[in-house]
């Protein structure tokens, strides 16, 4: 998709072929114009993104689980509290209150909890948006917002106690000529 000439839906329909070779996924391919979601997970398939506010866990696309319930509002609240600046961003946004949020550790009460199959200890374990497991736990907590001015990529990264080890993030500018 990155070196390729097809866009995001052409992207996510051409995956489909070799989607079962990988083990489950759940796939953001944007190419500027469009947004599309692919799995291989129960089966593959793939989809457009419509506009608004969307969650993306382990499960479903947009499955209510606690953890994407959870960050979906902390994303919304950000985006009310954002002041508008117009077309662009005057100043790189205060991404800290979303960092925030993905690093919520509180379990979710078990009647929120899904049923996957695993268990009602691991749905527990995995019921924040991060996970602090030394085997399956969140290792990388990333936020990436689209906008006239480009596109903001940040990063934190964790070890296996749920320490931070490491900062990252790059705005690239948007291409007017293409």
């Amino acid at each position: 998709f990155v070196r390729g000439d097809g866009g995001a839906m052409e992207s996510a329909l051409a995956l489909e072929t070799t989607a079962p070779r990988y083990g489950p996924f759940n796939l953001l391919l944007w190419d500027g114009r469009g947004l599309a979601f692919a799995s291989n997970h129960p089966q593959p398939h793939h989809a457009p993104v419509a506009a608004g506010i969307h969650a993306m866990s382990n499960g479903a696309f947009d499955a209510p689980w606690p953890k994407s319930t959870l960050a979906t509002k902390a994303l919304e609240g950000w985006i009310r509290a954002c002041p508008a600046s117009g077309t662009g961003w005057d100043a790189l946004p205060d991404i800290k209150p979303l960092f925030s949020a993905l690093a919520d550790r509180a379990i979710a009460p078990d009647d929120e909890l899904p049923d996957t199959g695993v268990g009602i200890a691991l749905e527990r374990t995995l019921s924040p948006p991060f996970v602090l497991d030394e085997r399956y736990g969140t290792r990388c907590s990333s936020i990436v917002l689209a906008g006239e001015e480009g596109i903001l990529f940040a990063e934190r990264r964790f070890n296996s106690a749920g320490e931070a080890t490491g900062d990252a993030s790059i705005v690239l500018p948007v291409d007017r000529n293409s």
